[in-house]
């Protein structure tokens, strides 16, 4: 069984399952750095780490869930699918950070 009509369909629904999964793992973490910049008690912003960090686990999980109860044993594609979705946001953000390292330089001299 796939979610689409083949594999190729099984993999790439997949990896979008594992690129929305890593974007909001992203997103989350981006927001709780800006509210720990905050002017908070240390013991709060450790709190809120660990409810963001619950959270995501949580959806992380629902999201594998649910690829692994829609076929009992499901295909090797599915689940490289959702590894590649999610180490392509990662790489990504790797992509974007070096790009804002690199120094600035004037294109008129």
């Amino acid at each position: 069984m796939y979610f689409g009509s083949s594999a190729i369909v099984d993999f790439a629904l997949c990896s979008g399952l594992g690129v929305a999964a890593a974007s909001c793992v992203a997103a989350a973490i981006e927001t709780v750095n800006v509210i720990a910049t905050a002017q908070m008690r240390d013991g709060s912003k450790k709190v809120l780490r660990v409810v963001v960090l619950l959270l995501d686990g949580g959806a992380l999980l629902s999201i594998a869930a649910f690829i692994g109860g829609t076929k009992s044993v499901r295909d090797a594609d599915s689940v490289f699918g959702f590894v590649v979705g999610m180490l392509a946001v990662g790489l990504l953000g790797f992509l974007i950070r070096r790009i804002r390292q690199l120094p600035r330089t004037s294109r008129h001299r």
